[in-house]
């Protein structure tokens, strides 16, 4: 099926509104304690989609699979170990482009793995304060959504650098990249391969 010509344009609009992961806890020593877990989880997420205005979108794994999780251990008797669900939930993280802490974020094993993944791959977090004050989370998704664009400015410009470079031999580079952010672009001045000056230019940029 077609989608028409004005739908197909919000489609794409939309894909490229930045997407923000939630850590929150989600394991409890008891299915009540799940559950209740979930619930608060999910009236934040409503909050953040509120105080949002359409400008991002917010996701949480578990509030996606809790429900098939439950059919999963309860119906066709299989209980997937914890790592497949963190490995699950992480390949989510990797593909959104910032992320939001719950207060009590670290007091969860699965969410210090989540915050533990940000960090290895700098992926911009924040953590909330408060969840109750629809004020101040929209103060704090202001300030995740600016920080997306910092970072994705600072990819691109790295990019563009990295492009050309890709197109060349071995190294006769150097003069080039002095020429276009100055001597100070390597921590190693016999940096003789590509992956070398890849390296430092990323290091360069990350001093900005």
């Amino acid at each position: 099926m077609e989608l028409k010509t004005e739908s197909k344009l919000r489609w794409e609009q939309s894909l490229k509104k930045p997407m923000i992961y939630v850590i929150a806890p989600f394991m409890s020593p008891s299915l009540k304690g799940i559950k209740e877990n979930l619930q608060i989880t999910m009236r934040l997420m409503a909050r953040l989609f509120t105080v949002g205005k359409g400008r991002c979108g917010f996701i949480h794994p578990p509030l996606m699979t809790h429900d098939m999780w439950r059919y999963m251990v309860d119906v066709l008797k299989v209980n997937m170990p914890e790592q497949f669900w963190y490995g699950f939930a992480g390949r989510m993280l990797l593909d959104c482009d910032g992320v939001l802490l719950v207060p009590n974020w670290h007091e969860s094993e699965g969410c210090n793995l989540e915050r533990n993944l940000c960090l290895k791959h700098r992926i911009p977090y924040l953590q909330l304060l408060v969840t109750d004050s629809d004020l101040d989370l929209g103060v704090t998704v202001d300030f995740i959504l600016d920080e997306i664009t910092r970072v994705q400015s600072k990819k691109q410009t790295l990019e563009d650098i990295i492009a050309p470079l890709r197109q060349l031999p071995s190294l006769n580079v150097r003069t080039i990249i002095e020429k276009r952010l100055g001597n100070s672009y390597a921590e190693d001045p016999e940096a003789s391969t590509i992956h070398d000056v890849i390296t430092s230019i990323m290091q360069h940029i990350e001093r900005r």
